[in-house]
């Protein structure tokens, strides 16, 4: 399948579209309609949009002729840096010989491969300027649009025979298809000094490949072994598209290769069955659909029972759940088991196992950027960062930026920058969406961190660029995710939100994302959509999530249980037990229930026992008098912030001051978390320690955090008056009164002036108030009672 990179779509003005092929880094070839709106000066608009590496770029192009001639030599206003050889044929068709053709007809925005075989009619109109006709092998297509100007390759894909021109229809529908060969074109090659073969050149070769295998009397062999060759190609190509993220493409072109063999007596049953395996491997890690896949490996091992299944063996196991898959791959014997046993280990989290591995086999087996990409992985599990990138870099530098490796680099760069132990807490290497954001950085972290949600765009452009959907949800799932772990973050989420509706509207995230943001109202069209999502999914418990939240976002906590006890052996079987009994812990109110769940948890086997602690805690609260000790205690066992911001809110409901304060100091010390300041303010403040937090206020301004500043603002205003501090605090006040003129700040300053005796002063800023809105009717009363102090004064002064 050789010259596909080559091959591009070709827009002259705003109607015509067909396909072009690139001769070298400089030129194109075409036919001539294709540029009938050029020619007739309807445009001056050439465009060939090509894709190397995933990548589409639209380059201008112009013909390097005045005149006019059937296939037309076009000149790129640009270099295309990575173009392949093409090799064009001068040769006769024999009758129903078989040919195949790419191109961009207009039913197919990524280009597609056809099957044609010639008619062989010697009776083409004589003044037409087509010279083959091709009967088409599947007639599903009922127009060929756009495939003109495809190149039409010999029945192995290695020449260029001629290029399609045009297809005769009846009633809208294509009958035949009809194209120019290389051979009624050799002036044009030959002016342009494009190389043509001879189908004799050809035809000695094979002649003398065919003497010497008769002489070692191995001739069917040794056809065989040209045949395998041939497949290994094809399918090597194939491989190489569908790596590239061109998944359908790649799988439509695999099944066409499938149909071709099976009525192929000249293809080896182990080719057929080979291609098939290829199949059923790619129906495992792209859809997970572990039945059909299992079909097809049926027959590729009925096609040959001494098929290597190894590798589908394990993977199978893997995504069946099996926790010993990688066991199915040793003794580790080639390339691949190599390779499927790196990436088992990897998806099982077990990134040392496959750095053993790698280490292990690396000089046995020859590694390539697959093998560096898992190992990279392997690596960032291991939080070792910069080994990451060593790897990553390796297979970046062997075979360009391809979807896989732009989305892990902008992870690495992720997991670098956030705190160490959210990764820990993660189940998987991509970021999580939190429902309220727990962290809050600093500025120069959300701007490392709006540089990874950039690196994200990025792989979604370029998954977008090769039409792969799944792929721009991945990505687009993970922009969202990043932009969740901090809550001033999470208002930027509104454009891959967006774009990830117009890709799947029903995506679990972009739901559970709505339904946090408050943007799902009480709709029971919203809530039957949901239930019906939760019966079709093979893996449903992200809508059964959505769902819960949704009701108890909307108040409906009545709902919320019946469906958490509905689908209570789904959280079993998918092991969430520790979601449904934190649910449960925050819906149930009766105290004595609370007690019988927590009972129940403690006996849940799917739970380790911290989660089984962490669930006591959540029933104990406002129930249990030693609830706060048993929240210490958990905090002690984990050392995670999930579980301190519970016990400092806990410990601040309670109003014991004194442990908050501790805590609160253990949060902005321990986890570098700057909330710790707002919080210890607060306890300092309860415990009418006004120095101590007049300090710390002190500390945390010089984070210039512009979210902090109007409640630390407040704050100060408060603890300068209550330190006695009068001019300092009618400083801060008219800062905030400045910012919000509210009535409720005039009277927090008049109150400041009235102590530094200036009445005056009191009166101003309550009517300054007024202005921007009519004061309360306390309000009037004191501007009233200020102006007759006023006026009594000045009385007594005369």
């Amino acid at each position: 399948m050789k010259a596909t990179n080559n091959i591009v779509k070709l827009l002259c003005g705003t109607e015509q579209q067909g396909t072009a092929l690139l001769v070298d880094q400089e030129h194109a070839i075409t036919v001539r309609h294709c540029l009938k709106d050029f020619y007739r000066k309807r445009t001056s608009s050439i465009i060939l949009v090509i894709v190397i590496d995933g990548i589409s770029k639209e380059i201008s192009a112009l013909p390097a002729d005045k005149e006019e001639s059937e296939f037309v030599y076009l000149n790129l206003e640009e270099k295309v840096e990575s173009v392949d050889e093409v090799r064009f044929l001068d040769c006769k068709l024999g009758a129903l010989q078989k040919v195949s053709m790419f191109g961009y007809g207009k039913c197919y925005a990524n280009g597609s491969w056809k099957e044609l075989k010639f008619s062989g009619r010697g009776d083409l109109d004589e003044n037409s300027v087509c010279d083959l006709q091709f009967d088409l092998i599947d007639a599903r297509d009922k127009t060929f649009a756009g495939f003109s100007g495809s190149p039409i390759y010999d029945e192995e894909r290695s020449f260029v025979i001629g290029l399609i021109s045009q297809e005769e229809c009846e009633d809208y529908e294509a009958l035949y298809i009809e194209g120019i060969s290389v051979s009624s074109q050799k002036d044009f090659f030959e002016k342009h000094g494009i190389i043509v073969e001879n189908t004799n050149l050809i035809r000695k070769k094979i002649g003398e490949r065919a003497n010497a295998l008769q002489m070692t009397d191995c001739y069917i062999t040794g056809v065989s072994d040209a045949i395998g060759e041939l497949n290994n190609i094809i399918l090597d190509k194939i491989v190489a598209l569908h790596r590239e993220g061109y998944w359908e493409r790649a799988l439509s072109e695999l099944k066409e290769q499938i149909q071709l063999q099976q009525g192929d007596a000249k293809t080896p049953d182990e080719i057929k069955a080979k291609f098939l395996l290829q199949q059923a491997m790619w129906i495992l890690e792209d859809s997970h659909n572990i039945s059909a896949a299992s079909k097809i490996y049926q027959k590729a091992v009925h096609f040959c029972e001494s098929l290597d299944t190894k590798v589908f063996l394990a993977l199978r196991a893997f995504y069946s759940g099996e926790s010993s898959a990688s066991k199915l791959l040793e003794p580790i014997d080639s390339l691949s088991s190599f390779h499927a046993y790196i990436q088992i280990c990897v998806n099982q989290r077990d990134g040392k196992a496959a750095i053993r591995a790698y280490e292990t086999y690396k000089d046995i087996y020859s590694c390539n950027g697959r093998i560096w990409y898992w190992v990279s992985i392997a690596n960032l599990l291991n939080c070792d960062f910069l080994k990451a990138e060593e790897f990553l870099k390796k297979a970046i530098d062997e075979n360009g930026e391809l979807f896989d490796y732009c989305i892990l680099r902008a992870l690495i760069q992720y997991w670098k920058t956030i705190p160490i132990e959210a990764f820990h807490r993660s189940d998987s290497i991509y970021p999580g969406l939190y429902s309220e954001g727990i962290y809050f950085f600093r500025n120069d972290i959300r701007t490392l961190i709006m540089d990874v949600v950039n690196d994200f765009k990025l792989a979604y452009q370029k998954a977008d660029s090769v039409g792969n959907k799944k792929q721009k949800e991945q990505a687009l799932v993970c922009w969202i995710n990043a932009l969740s772990v901090d809550n001033l973050l999470f208002s930027k989420v509104m454009e891959p939100l967006d774009l990830l509706k117009k890709v799947n509207p029903y995506h679990v995230i972009a739901l559970m994302v709505d339904v946090l943001c408050g943007r799902v109202s009480q709709d029971e069209i919203y809530e039957k959509r949901l239930k019906a999502l939760i019966k079709k999914e093979m893996y449903p418990m992200g809508y059964i999530y959505t769902l819960t939240e949704y009701f108890i976002k909307v108040n409906e906590d009545a709902k919320a249980k019946t469906l958490l006890f509905e689908q209570e052996q789904n959280f079993k079987k998918f092991s969430c037990m520790e979601y449904w009994y934190m649910q449960i812990a925050y819906l149930e109110k009766d105290a004595e229930k609370r007690r019988l769940f927590a009972n129940k948890a403690n006996k849940e086997s799917s739970m380790s026992e911290i989660q089984k602690k962490r669930i006591r805690c959540m029933f104990a609260l406002d129930y249990e008098k030693d609830a706060l000790q048993q929240l210490e205690s958990l905090y002690d066992d984990t050392k995670e912030l999930h579980d301190l911001m519970n016990l400092i809110r806990y410990s601040g409901k309670k109003k014991k001051w004194d442990i908050n304060l501790r805590y609160a100091k253990i949060l902005e010390v321990e986890h570098h978390n700057p909330c710790g300041y707002l919080y210890q303010i607060k306890a300092l403040m309860k415990m009418q320690k006004f120095a101590e937090a007049y300090t710390c206020i002190q500390k945390v301004e010089q984070l210039n955090i512009a979210e902090f500043a109007r409640q630390i603002q407040e704050n100060k205003l408060t603890i300068l008056e209550k330190m006695g501090e009068y001019d300092k605090a009618i400083l801060a006040g008219e800062e905030l009164f400045y910012e919000e003129p509210s009535e409720f700040f005039a009277h927090r300053l008049a109150n400041l002036y009235i102590r530094r005796g200036k009445k005056s002063d009191a009166i101003q800023v309550l009517e300054t108030a007024d202005k921007y809105a009519p004061l309360s009717l306390p309000g009037y009363q004191r501007l009233s009672g200020l102006y007759h102090h006023i006026d009594t004064s000045a009385y007594f002064l005369a």
